[in-house]
């Protein structure tokens, strides 16, 4: 043993021939070479007491990346890339199809199928039908346009709540006048197939039997016109006949499925039930209009009464048939010749202007309408034209027409007055002097 240690420290140049103090200096190290050679590391697999108080505990086990099978150089996996949390070697660059997800369940994973994504309508809640039907409803009973209605509700998906378009309907129809529930049946009618099907068009005329008692408390006639809404739709084949045989808990609906009866068993009862709100509104003929339009205005004329007049207006339901109105007006004043017409035409006029009774393009159609027979008015009455730019001068003043609109007035090319002694002077006793 001490032939060993001589030769080593030979070998290493520590000969025992070498100055005391060198050997001084250097036998410290020698010292602590001693000792780490002596820290031997446990056999490759071997799990004794020993080894394990040795080697470390398990937590160094863990986090030890080097090798503890014994087998390799030792070095760490994978060069240093593997292991949780690892990002690969530094300085590595990868490839884009590398670098591909080929995991199908991982979040950043993509097929190299293509997608088709389909446009998803949802179906109104209760609140939203609530706040977008009842609008459109009304301006139906306004305008009367059904491709427009259909137009609009084929943007709302309401696919299980059809039936209320049904019953919110007819329930706004029977508070307004019969034009507009002739509006609603037709509505009906043209829904029906296309829109709504047999099933939901009974479902929706069940819902109105079934809350009539409580319609019935604000529109005292509701089981009636229930009645001829359910008659009007067997007769265009929208209900089945046997639908007036049908159950219900209301009392006010068991009346109305009666009154439906009756009607239908009247003799010529289905051709009749297409008038069964009447001829009113837009229904009736031109010259039937018309008649009604002279009538009312020489009426007028008579009592003065500006309300009764406007009422009546009204009451006709023909927005589209004002211009005949204004027409007639003006050209029984231009035949009357007197003041007091003449003040009584302008506040009618000024009066449906300024609510907006009648449009403005109603009004001036009306006045060009004047303009455009004036000619022929001149035969008859030939003080017309002159008393025409008076009226319409008038008329600016009123704000009923604009003053550019004046100037469409035609020249007078025929002056007949002239040649007949009268000396192209307006008759006697016409100032034209507007009334305060």
């Amino acid at each position: 043993m001490a032939e060993t240690t001589q030769q080593i420290e030979h070998q290493n140049g520590n000969s025992p021939e070498k100055d005391s103090d060198q050997e001084d200096t250097i036998s410290p190290l020698k010292d602590d070479y001693k000792r780490k050679t002596k820290r031997n590391s446990p056999p490759p697999g071997e799990n004794s007491p020993r080894a394990m108080l040795t080697y470390g505990s398990n937590k160094v086990k863990q986090t030890d990346k080097h090798s503890r099978t014994g087998k390799g150089r030792g070095l760490p996996k994978k060069g240093g890339a593997g292991g949780k949390g690892t990002w690969g070697k530094p300085g590595i660059v990868y490839s884009e199809e590398e670098l591909q997800c080929r995991d199908q369940k991982d979040i950043d994973y993509e097929s190299d199928e293509e997608y088709i994504i389909h446009a998803t309508n949802p179906e109104l809640t209760e609140e939203e039908f609530d706040n977008n039907i009842p609008p459109i409803l009304k301006d139906f009973l306004h305008h009367g346009d059904v491709d427009e209605l259909v137009e609009a509700l084929a943007g709302l998906n309401v696919s299980t709540q059809k039936h209320k378009v049904v019953s919110l309907a007819i329930n706004m129809a029977m508070d307004q006048k019969a034009t507009e529930r002739e509006l609603v049946s037709r509505l009906i009618s043209e829904l029906y197939g296309s829109y709504i099907s047999q099933k939901a068009m009974q479902k929706g005329f069940r819902s109105i039997l079934n809350t009539l008692d409580d319609t019935v408390l604000d529109i005292p006639a509701a089981a009636e016109m229930t009645g001829q809404f359910i008659a009007r739709a067997v007769a265009d084949d929208c209900l089945p006949p046997a639908f007036v045989n049908c159950d219900t808990a209301s009392e006010s609906g068991r009346l109305a499925l009666k009154k439906a009866e009756v009607l239908l068993k009247v003799k010529h009862g289905m051709s009749r039930l297409d008038n069964i709100w009447g001829m009113g509104g837009a229904r009736q003929s031109v010259e039937h209009l018309r008649e009604k339009i002279i009538l009312l205005v020489k009426e007028y004329f008579s009592s003065s009464d500006l309300e009764e007049g406007i009422q009546c207006i009204k009451d006709l339901e023909v927005p589209h048939f004002h211009h005949e109105l204004v027409y007639q007006m003006i050209t029984l004043t231009l035949e009357d010749g007197t003041d007091r017409t003449l003040n009584l035409t302008l506040k009618f006029l000024g009066t449906l202007a300024s609510s907006n009774i009648v449009t403005p393009n109603e009004i001036q159609q009306g006045y060009q309408r004047v303009f455009d027979s004036i000619n022929d008015l001149a035969l008859d009455v030939p003080h017309a034209p002159s008393m025409l730019e008076k009226f319409c001068a008038f008329s600016v003043q009123d704000n009923i027409i604009p003053e550019s609109f004046v100037s469409r007035i035609p020249t007078r090319g025929r002056k007949r007055y002239v040649s007949e002694g009268d000396g192209g002077q307006l008759k006697e006793g016409i100032t034209y002097e507007v009334m305060a």
